[in-house]
């Protein structure tokens, strides 16, 4: 993570250009400050958060990443014109060391130690939606002031008659922000036609997680459907069931062959169990006896389709599209750990997005002294 600060009556120098994500701190006495999150809010987020709850694979492959984004160590390191920053203890490290130690107090304040409830969950946001909260609270316990912070997704940040709210449940109205001891930090990826709203790779993924949901709710159907599964029976009037000695008074053809084929499923014993249905008429009308099934797709059809669903979903998502071609016993998003450039193409383009998030809303402005 990187910084910019400025002594005392000096002017800041501007910002590194080479961010790839937004953050700023809410003016919350912004009388505009409803409309302008209207602008920003779009429908294909909340749509996004619905696709990552209903396609399993979607929010485990989500779920993996973030586990891992709350495994890595952040540190302060100095932006230079290169891709690569500067660590401590490198010979081209020049951060002096007053600012180095004033920016990780800054960053220890910074919940990394809770794991995926903060790294994880800020990970989540910026996968699905493009876009999180940070929510900075200040309280008095033991006689203390102690700051917390916690990542608030899209839906638990919401406007209010005057300024914003957080809803604490779904179903709940929101609750007005104390503006003496809350603080809120956007932090999002920018879209590259409009800079103020968010963007995600989900959001170009949503004709396709409409697609994997319809192909799921069509196995589903084809599965419980008992006309689907065992098709229309064609029998004539003028045929009838043999019936077995014991049998009573004969009945309609039709209840003769229900009781006939309900009887082994509630008594394994019987003998219609192993035994076929016998039925006697004219030999114009046995002929005419018809099994008729309706016409769709087989499951193996539709399975395939599915695959493929997730397959392009899988790579729209920046996942390698080889990653699983090389361990056949590994299925969907698994396999892609076992390569080692994976950490370079996937998983640090997001650990930057993380880090730029932070830096641009809460660590350079948190640095930043006022000029006198």
């Amino acid at each position: 993570m990187a910084s910019r600060t400025s002594t005392k009556g000096r002017k800041v120098a501007p910002p590194q250009a080479s961010l790839t994500a937004s953050g700023e701190r809410i003016d919350l006495s912004d009388r505009n400050l409803t409309q302008k999150l209207q602008r920003q809010r779009s429908p294909w987020q909340q749509m996004a958060w619905n696709y990552r709850e209903l396609i399993g694979e979607l929010g485990s492959g989500i779920d993996y990443e973030a586990g891992i984004m709350s495994k890595v160590a952040w540190v302060v390191g100095q932006v230079t014109d290169a891709d690569e920053p500067v660590l401590p203890g490198s010979d081209d490290y020049k951060l002096p060391d007053r600012v180095r130690k004033a920016a990780q107090e800054a960053l220890d304040r910074l919940p990394f130690r809770n794991g995926y409830a903060f790294t994880g969950v800020l990970s989540t946001c910026l996968r699905v939606s493009g876009e999180a909260w940070l929510h900075g609270r200040t309280e008095r316990r033991g006689g203390r002031d102690r700051e917390t912070w916690t990542v608030l997704s899209t839906d638990e940040v919401q406007p209010t008659a005057n300024t914003l709210g957080i809803i604490d449940l779904p179903g709940t109205p929101p609750r007005p922000i104390d503006k003496g001891s809350e603080v809120l930090l956007r932090v999002w990826k920018p879209h590259p036609r409009w800079k103020r709203l968010a963007d995600s790779p989900l959001r170009r993924m949503l004709d396709t997680c409409e697609d994997i949901v319809l192909i799921g709710r069509e196995l589903r159907a084809a599965a419980r459907s008992r006309i689907a599964a065992n098709g229309i029976l064609l029998i004539p009037n003028e045929l009838e069931i043999v019936r077995k000695p014991d049998s009573s008074e004969p009945s309609d053809f039709q209840t003769e062959l229900e009781l006939m084929m309900l009887a082994p499923i509630s008594n394994e014993g019987d003998a219609g169990a192993v035994v076929p249905v016998v039925a006697k008429g004219p030999a114009d009308l046995l002929d005419k006896v018809k099994h008729l099934t309706l016409a769709r797709e087989d499951s193996e059809e539709l399975i395939e389709k599915l695959q493929a669903s997730l397959a392009r979903l899988r790579e729209g998502m920046d996942m390698p599209p080889d990653a699983n071609q090389s361990v056949k016993d590994m299925n969907h998003w698994s396999a892609w750990s076992v390569t080692s450039d994976n950490w370079k193409n996937y998983l640090e383009p997001g650990t930057r997005l993380i880090v730029d998030s932070i830096t641009e809303a809460y660590l350079r402005p948190s640095l930043v002294l006022p000029i006198t």
